[in-house]
């Protein structure tokens, strides 16, 4: 479905002065809310340590907003929610004029065309995508549905970055990117496992990759690959648990395996001045 362009970027300001991306290690699994403060920090001009901060006050507010219970984020839609929460709090120094927006996109041109006009109106685009130890997994072939989309049942790895076109000259944010056809487009990954630095990718493979995220996310299988993370503590408990919405036990399998139900597939986060 074609998209409005210019309806959808209609709320965002060009800013008058644009800074580079600030990259910063995530400390668990909060990779979503920290590629939102580097893409804030690039907007803003924050220091290392201030972004570090930023993410750090954006994950408390996620949490106090019993929409995450670890840091993770599984639904895009609450993700710009707490965003935009925390842009209009009053209580916190990064409440300029910034607006998150989440959109939906159908196809790898529309989503060049939004990171195009990103390029044009300063704003940042925040990707989630299918991963293992931060880097896109494309899906095989046999995994593919007839339309071509894909979309396991269950996953228990997903990754967010801060994601923009390379035009001819190299990953320059502050350049217009070069108006190659989506086939040839490359793509730049920003994220917090710092694992994907000077790395380019082919915009049909994130698209790809994107498509591959699941309707839910295991914790149980996540769990397993992860015994000594906080998780373990936090999502085993069920007071902590109740804070995790839709977690239903999957009566299908033995034993039971802790589910949460996830709205990333073909979805982005568009971060701007208003």
């Amino acid at each position: 479905m074609k998209k409005d362009m210019h309806s959808i970027f209609s709320e965002f300001k060009t800013p008058e002065a644009r800074f580079p991306i600030t990259v910063i290690e995530q400390t668990g699994a909060n990779c979503g809310i920290f590629a939102a403060a580097m893409a804030i920090s690039a907007l803003t001009g924050q220091t290392k340590s201030e972004t570090k901060e930023l993410a750090n006050e954006i994950e408390l507010t996620a949490k106090n907003m019993g929409l995450s219970t670890i840091g993770e984020i599984f639904d895009a839609e609450a993700f710009s929610h707490i965003l935009n929460y925390f842009f209009t709090n009053q209580n916190n120094r990064y409440s300029c004029n910034l607006l998150a927006k989440t959109i939906d996109f159908d196809s790898v041109e529309t989503l060049k065309q939004l990171l195009e006009k990103a390029n044009e109106h300063g704003v940042k685009i925040l990707l989630p995508y299918y991963a293992k130890n931060a880097k896109p997994i494309f899906p095989d072939e046999k995994d593919m549905t007839e339309d071509g989309k894909v979309g396991p049942e269950k996953m228990s790895h997903t990754h967010w970055a801060v994601v923009h076109l390379l035009n001819e000259q190299g990953p320059n944010p502050q350049m217009n990117s070069t108006r190659a056809s989506f086939s040839d487009a490359r793509v730049e990954l920003l994220e917090g496992r710092k694992r994907l630095r000077n790395k380019q990718y082919n915009l049909a493979h994130i698209y790809a990759s994107n498509n591959a995220l699941g309707d839910t996310f295991s914790w149980t299988d996540y769990l397993k690959e992860n015994p000594n993370n906080e998780a373990e503590l936090s999502i085993s408990n069920k007071a902590a648990a109740a804070n995790i919405r839709e977690i239903y036990k999957d009566q299908t399998n033995e034993p039971p395996k802790l589910l949460q139900k996830t709205n990333l597939r073909e979805k982005l986060i568009l971060i701007g001045q208003k």
